[in-house]
């Protein structure tokens, strides 16, 4: 069959088309659709794989982050909590059960600082139940945990801060923050709801003779040595007299 070209006034060849010409249709350049179709495949793997990858990175860097964050917090609290005041104002009027060894209750925010009334000043570190400045981390709960009693009826005790947080919205699952501190009790108040003495994050604090005078003493507690040494006294750094 012959075609007519109007434009140019010449016979065409005709376009012959049969059945194997439809199994390897090709684009301008020489590509079949079977070769394109590959070709998109393994470019969607690649892609795919970029984003995880990308994704995993982001991931790992928020990770770090909580960590980081998570440290900083530890630190923070260690710091402050070697201030005898500001370790007895955080704990404030809750009591003790001497029988149970738990408190009647506990703080739910820590503040960076305390005035001489134990008045929250200069903001809290950290709230139970709000996240800590632009990061992750949830408090979710705050408490004292593994109290142990240093020498039995003593009423010094060692004991873990505990902080839980909320594992739903941070990257990796964390265990909760534990700081050591110790505390004493005055063992002079009624068995179940004992005031506290001192606090802190050393052992054996505030277990000396205070300058304002000592509450929770008994009968093992004296002021002397152990070791034959007299006892001196003095008064504007001159000797006032010798137990001897």
């Amino acid at each position: 069959m012959l075609y007519w070209n109007s434009l140019t006034s010449k016979k065409m060849k005709p376009i012959r088309y049969s059945a194997s010409s439809a199994n390897s249709v090709s684009n301008c350049s020489g590509f079949s659709i079977v070769e394109v179709l590959v070709a998109l495949g393994i470019l969607s793997v690649i892609t795919m794989g970029m984003a995880t990858l990308v994704s995993n990175q982001a991931m790992d860097i928020k990770s770090l982050d909580e960590k980081m964050s998570l440290q900083g917090v530890q630190t923070q609290i260690s710091n402050v909590l070697t201030s005898p005041a500001f370790c007895g104002c955080l704990i404030g009027t809750n009591t003790f059960n001497y029988t149970t060894t738990a408190w009647n209750g506990f703080p739910t925010a820590i503040s960076y600082s305390y005035d001489g009334t134990c008045a929250a000043i200069g903001g809290a570190m950290l709230t139970v139940g709000s996240t800590i400045g632009n990061s992750n981390l949830k408090p979710i709960a705050m408490e004292m945990q593994n109290i142990i009693e240093t020498t039995a009826g003593s009423g010094n005790f060692s004991a873990n801060l505990v902080l839980q947080f909320d594992s739903t919205i941070l990257t990796r699952s964390r265990k909760p923050l534990s700081i050591p501190m110790y505390f004493k009790v005055n063992m002079a108040d009624p068995v179940a709801a004992r005031s506290l003495v001192s606090c802190g994050s050393t052992a054996g604090i505030n277990t000396g003779w205070s300058l304002t005078g000592n509450s929770g003493t008994n009968a093992t507690n004296f002021i002397g040595t152990t070791d034959g040494v007299d006892v001196v006294f003095k008064r504007g750094s001159v000797f006032a007299g010798r137990l001897a």
